[in-house]
């Protein structure tokens, strides 16, 4: 029986067109993957500041157990609040290259308190099961923000961060997210090498304190933002 080559005949063989065969993982991925420099955001209402102080644990529409009055209430996150569709992890094909950790405190938080806070607790980033990251608040580069970090567009309505082109349409007309605290005092940590995020890798940022449980005079509002290249498919 004369067997043929499969090489030269057969359902494969239409594999060898050099219209498969010149492309790279690089052009394939890039077809339906869509990078762009943004950040990832999560913010929290605080009463008071004691131990357990965990962001990005809680997506969009999920139960946050942080409220104005500090009570577990039935207060369910937007957009506004948070990036996440799920808890502590992106869904593939998300991934993030984070080269900047940053908490950014509400516009209306007075100065004696944001200082209070940022002496008081220190920033931690786990990965897994890891923690690579460690840093004490107050000793984190700080400046005056004057732009919220969430923005929605008036055209196709998506809600962005950190860019003033909207990822989805293109456009640069937008309007900050109605009931959205403008923020002021920012403290944040350039990483000298980025950190990579996989896919269903998990990852968390936690706030430390120190001595007994501070009660600032309002509750204060808090966002926690991982900055870098983020990759997501194009819907």
């Amino acid at each position: 029986m004369n067997l043929k080559d499969s090489s030269d005949e057969g359902p494969w063989k239409h594999w060898q067109h050099p219209r498969f065969t010149q492309r790279t993982n690089s052009q394939i991925t890039s077809a339906w993957i869509n990078r762009q420099r943004t950040c990832v955001w999560d913010r929290l209402t605080l009463s008071e500041i004691g131990t357990g102080i965990t962001f990005f644990q809680v997506p969009i529409m999920g139960h946050c157990p942080y409220t104005s009055q500090g009570r577990q209430e039935a207060y369910f996150k937007s957009a506004t609040d948070t990036s996440m569709v799920k808890p502590e992890v992106f869904p593939p094909p998300q991934c993030l290259l984070m080269d900047r950790l940053s908490f950014t405190f509400a516009k209306e938080t007075p100065e004696r308190e944001v200082y209070a806070v940022a002496e008081r607790c220190v920033a931690r980033f786990r990965l897994d099961e890891k923690f690579v990251l460690k840093a004490p608040m107050i000793s984190m580069q700080t400046e005056q923000t004057v732009d919220a970090p969430i923005r929605i567009c008036n055209f196709c309505q998506a809600c962005f961060a950190a860019v003033l082109q909207c990822p989805g349409c293109g456009a640069r007309e937008f309007r900050f997210a109605a009931g959205n605290a403008q923020p002021g005092r920012r403290f944040f940590l350039e990483l000298a090498f980025p950190i990579y995020i996989a896919p269903l890798q998990q990852f968390g940022v936690e706030l430390l304190t120190s001595g007994p449980t501070y009660r600032p005079s309002e509750p204060v509002q808090l966002w926690c933002q991982l900055d870098g290249d983020h990759d997501a498919s194009i819907s």
